[in-house]
């Protein structure tokens, strides 16, 4: 695995600060991880290289889902 940095970032529908940050970490060259309760808020971010994950922050199921599938697949966040 990588040792490229990995950063999970929440709230990255389109227009708000979640994707602005998303785009501005995968363009430094940060594997990004953007999440949103709603998969579809966030449609442009894969042209940067970024991921994309559903995540509601108030349900605990999704956020150890979302860790767990990020660790799966990179092994450390």
């Amino acid at each position: 695995m990588s040792n490229q940095p990995i950063v999970l970032i929440t709230g990255c529908s389109s227009g708000g600060i979640g994707y602005s940050l998303a785009k501005v970490f995968a363009k430094e060259g940060n594997k990004v991880i953007a999440t949103a309760r709603r998969v579809e808020a966030m449609e442009g971010l894969e042209e940067f290289g970024c991921d994309k994950e559903r995540l509601d922050i108030m349900s605990q199921e999704s956020i150890e889902r979302v860790i767990e599938n990020v660790i799966a697949k990179y092994g450390h966040i």
